[in-house]
């Protein structure tokens, strides 16, 4: 005998238990419960180790490599199968837009790896490269605001659950 209850927005299955008494069974979204698998790549140290004490602090965020360059960022993923990248756009070897290609080859070779780009520049034909790629699973932050609110771990929560996040910052004023 098993009928439904809606309890903090989800249906919370409710069955008979022992002795007749009703349960509630919690509904756990798998998601939820398991720490998001994060790639953390730039090519300054001291960066990369600010974004990856940000990273580290959230109990949801589990990071599994760090990458220095393209190379050792796609052999990390490789290896590590994430569901998030977190990623510079100008790394070695051509100090270019590394990471924005990277974002459209994930986009289109492996999708359900979501991306956040972390810069400090906000150029429109770099956002429109990361947008428009198809994927709704991308973020934009920028470095200096990486820590500012929770910006960081926001944007990687975001872009986990399939949605698009871009620093408050880079929107345009309408």
């Amino acid at each position: 005998m098993a009928d439904t209850q809606r309890s903090a927005g989800r249906r919370a299955p409710r069955v008979a238990g022992r002795k007749g008494r009703v349960v509630r069974v919690a509904l756990v979204n798998i998601r939820d419960a398991v720490p998001i698998r994060v790639v953390l790549a730039d090519d300054s140290v001291a960066v990369r180790d600010v974004l990856a004490q940000i990273l580290e602090r959230s109990p949801d965020i589990d990071l599994v490599a760090t990458a220095e360059d393209e190379a050792t960022l796609l052999a990390a993923i490789e290896e590590t199968r994430p569901d998030v990248v977190v990623t510079d756009v100008r790394m070695p070897p051509t100090g270019t837009d590394e990471g924005l290609r990277i974002a459209g080859r994930l986009a289109t070779a492996q999708p359900d790896i979501a991306v956040v780009i972390v810069s400090q520049y906000s150029d429109p034909g770099w956002l429109s490269r990361v947008f428009d790629l198809g994927a709704e699973n991308r973020g934009w932050v920028m470095k200096e605001r990486a820590h500012r609110d929770g910006q960081l771990v926001s944007a990687v929560k975001t872009v986990h659950q399939g949605e698009r996040w871009i620093d408050p910052s880079v929107m345009a004023p309408e």
